[in-house]
């Protein structure tokens, strides 16, 4: 790797191309695949198997400073569709160069809850949002990273579809 990654220097996020104003945090999700525990005949002992291409649930947790006008869009019943667009620092290894790089994070995902905050004078409401993730893509520096679709059985990992044989197996 010729490039040191520093920080991240700066994101907005958007709702149907609306900047959502006030996000102070997003948590993205973890991405781990559903496991079957393999043992009998072959195998010393017990294994977990990761299955490929299925995963388990998908959580994203948005805070906010405060409660805002825009606050209550991620709450919108059905599937809905978020953008993270970060920079992303980084310097070059040999020439010492810093530099900024572009993240994007497209997410369909379906709201799960919202914890109002609390009141407190002269303080931060602190209110926060989880929602389920259905679909995510992560693209780095314009170059597609990971797609996971849960309902169109899509799991691509850099480049590789790991679900394109189950499909045509499925005949999907």
């Amino acid at each position: 790797m010729s490039k040191i990654p520093h920080v991240l220097n700066g994101f907005n996020v958007y709702d149907d191309d609306t900047e959502l104003v006030g996000v102070v945090s997003v948590e993205l999700p973890n991405i781990e695949f559903l496991t079957e525990t393999i043992s009998g005949a072959g195998v010393a002992g017990e294994l977990e198997v990761p299955i490929i291409g299925l995963l388990k649930s998908m959580e994203m947790t948005f805070k906010e400073r405060s409660i805002t006008s825009n606050s209550f869009e991620l709450m919108k019943p059905g599937l809905n569709i978020i953008t993270l667009r970060g920079s992303i620092q980084q310097q070059d290894r040999k020439t010492g160069l810093i530099e900024t790089i572009g993240m994007k994070v497209v997410v369909n995902y379906l709201a799960k809850s919202m914890n109002l905050g609390g009141f407190e004078q002269a303080k931060a409401i602190d209110n926060e949002t989880k929602v389920e993730v259905v679909r995510i893509a992560v693209t780095v520096d314009s170059d597609p990273k990971i797609l996971i679709d849960k309902l169109n059985h899509l799991c691509v990992i850099g480049g590789v579809d790991y679900l394109e044989t189950f499909r045509k197996n499925l005949g999907l």
